[in-house]
């Protein structure tokens, strides 16, 4: 083609411009690979990295839901164990109290009774013993059940059997005309050797219970 022949100034700058055109396009594929392979690994490390949380957020939250759970089935047990060591406790210092009061009348009866009194002198003594008598008997059956409850069924047979069965015939001898005083002192004694056997045993019994926690 002869110089200066304007359709080869052409085809020149048409094969230039494919030329720019190509580098170009492999310029911006080149940036694409650059800018798209971080992206890439960010997008991909923010899934995993989520999902990751998401998984020990979630581990963490069930283990600590787990330990709250049983941290308070822990604290439910221990204020259910105080209040029936509470409840215990108040059963022996009352039945002990009882007890005692219903041993301590008797046996001033016996003594007051010992020095031949007036009936005006005796009515005082007669009056608490049977204000005693009367409580004993008002809370009987409340008391062996409580005694079993927390003490045992051995406990109450000894509170039935033994005990309650010394009182009720320390109280018929008591009210028998020309009773013999030192019969009656004597059983008395017998009675008060048992009861402070029977006040060890329970008194055991709670501390025991109390122990068991």
């Amino acid at each position: 083609m002869p110089a200066g022949d304007p359709l080869a100034v052409i085809d020149d700058e048409i094969f230039r411009q494919r030329v720019r055109d190509r580098v170009a396009a492999e310029r911006r594929s080149h940036l694409t690979r650059i800018l798209e392979a971080p992206l890439t690994t960010i997008i991909i490390a923010a899934v995993v990295g989520g999902s990751l949380t998401f998984y020990y957020d979630r581990l963490r939250l069930q283990t600590e839901h787990q330990l709250l759970a049983e941290r308070s089935a822990a604290e439910r047990k221990l204020a259910q164990h105080e209040i029936e060591l509470t409840k215990t406790f108040e059963t022996f210092e009352n039945l002990s109290h009882l007890i005692d009061r219903r041993l301590w009348h008797t046996r001033q009866l016996i003594w007051i009774s010992g020095r031949n009194p007036t009936l005006e002198q005796l009515a005082p003594y007669r009056t608490e013993y049977a204000k005693v008598v009367d409580e004993w008997n008002e809370n009987y059956n409340r008391n062996l059940a409580l005694v079993e409850r927390y003490f045992g069924a051995d406990a109450r047979v000894e509170l039935e059997t033994t005990i309650s069965s010394q009182f009720r015939q320390l109280h018929h001898d008591l009210g028998k005309p020309g009773h013999d005083l030192f019969a009656l002192d004597a059983a008395a004694n017998r009675l008060n050797e048992r009861t402070y056997a029977f006040n060890r045993l329970l008194l055991s019994r709670t501390r025991s219970f109390d122990r068991a926690r």
